[in-house]
């Protein structure tokens, strides 16, 4: 989360003791190394407080005293940093036929990375065990320490309730109203945690990557399918029901094709891999049941006109879904996440995307910073892990339903 000035908005004195404790491994995680005296000058906590909290997460071996800060007058202060290796958490990215896992320090590096060709598609019965077993497997193979384990984050696609840790119904799984993390927990004895896999990317956007300076923002991603991921000041916004940001179901005004989902005219048939090919089929007449998005793109760089119109038309038709969302939102910036086969097709699709929206907010003041970046399924799982760390750092940014992720979980 970006800290701005010497000021921290979201820092309640009289809030309780978790809440103190996560500001102040927020604050040395951005800030540090950093002395207790400005620790306590930007919470507004005593340097008593501030003293014993921070005594506290080094025994836990959460922080570290490095260094001194010499001042005029007075005993020099204990610089305060975290400690990376002070902690680790899994983060998993469960997909219809494999998985990726990976192990995080607190800095959010990767220390261990796993993948399975294992199905999970339509296992409705089985999932929770084939997740504890990767989970068990992810850990046991890390060479890690188990009580240096500090939580897991579970990133799924779909609709996700976060607060309740349930899977409401997530189409590419084949799943549907399956409760994952309170039976996960029991199982592993760790702290589970598990959102929408585009809210977890963005969480590690926030933390680790592009949006590290940026309180109000979208993330945009594209590939197999579209997601959304919300910022609002500095933290991922879920809505009501926890399922804000599923765009890729939002109609496209006046079609009628129809989706997975099992509505028609959802945006996602129009501008993900499989829409792409479908506006090929459309505007080409050929048939088109064993194109994949590759195909499509080599036809395109030979000079077939609608694979070449069918991949503009994919980003014309997300860019000006896009403009309204900038007009709604008002972001500094919006982050898109190019996956897939549309990462093959950016040479087609992104200039024809970036027209659309230059066209509507060319010359204005407030148009947003566009950020384009293409990541790997390991950046996903690392988004995974993140919501558990964002759960460390960060007050208000997961369910409170669920346990404190700290060392004195876990032992």
């Amino acid at each position: 989360m970006a800290i701005e000035g010497n000021s921290v908005p979201d820092v309640q004195p009289n809030a309780s003791r978790e809440v103190n404790r996560r500001n102040l491994l927020r604050l040395t995680r951005s800030l540090g190394p950093i002395p207790r005296q400005q620790l306590a000058a930007l919470t507004g906590l005593s340097t008593v407080t501030v003293a014993k909290i921070v005594r506290q997460l080094c025994q836990e071996g959460l922080v570290e005293e490095v260094g001194l800060n010499r001042t005029k007058g007075g005993r020099p202060a204990g610089m305060i940093q975290l400690k990376p290796d002070g902690g680790y958490v899994a983060g998993l990215l469960p997909r219809g036929h494999s998985s990726i896992g990976v192990i995080m320090n607190l800095s959010g590096e990767v220390v261990h990375i796993q993948a399975w060709d294992q199905r999970i598609y339509g296992l409705q019965d089985q999932v929770v065990d084939v997740l504890a077993a990767q989970l068990e497997e992810l850990i046991a193979n890390c060479g890690l320490p188990r009580d240096r384990m500090l939580g897991i984050g579970i990133g799924c696609p779909g609709l996700i309730d976060a607060d309740r840790g349930r899977c409401i119904e997530a189409w590419a799984l084949g799943c549907h109203d399956l409760e994952l993390a309170e039976p996960l927990q029991q199982r592993l004895k760790l702290p589970v945690l598990i959102d929408n896999d585009v809210n977890c990317l963005t969480s590690y956007e926030l933390l680790f990557g592009e949006l590290q300076e940026h309180e109000r923002s979208l993330v945009v991603t594209i590939g197999k399918g579209v997601g959304l991921g919300i910022v609002i000041d500095g933290l991922v916004y879920r809505g009501a029901s926890g399922i804000a940001g599923e765009i890729g179901h939002a109609p496209v005004l006046g079609s009628s094709r129809p989706c997975e989902c099992g509505q028609i005219g959802c945006l996602e048939g129009h501008v993900s891999d499989r829409g792409v090919v479908k506006n090929y089929a459309i505007l080409s007449g050929a048939e088109t049941h064993s194109l994949t998005p590759t195909d499509l793109v080599e036809l395109a760089r030979v000079g077939d006109p609608s694979a070449v119109a069918a991949l503009k038309e994919g980003g014309a038709v997300l860019g000006t879904a896009m403009i309204s969302l900038i007009h709604v939102l008002d972001p500094s910036s919006v982050l898109l996440v190019v996956a897939d086969g549309i990462a093959e097709a950016s040479d087609y699709y992104l200039p024809s995307l970036k027209s659309t929206i230059d066209a509507r907010f060319r010359g204005r003041v407030n148009a947003p910073e566009l950020i384009v970046s293409t990541v790997g399924y390991q950046s996903w799982a690392r988004g995974a892990g993140s919501i558990a760390l964002n759960h460390l750092f960060t007050p208000g940014a997961v369910a409170s339903t669920f346990p404190v992720v700290t060392a004195e979980t876990v032992r």
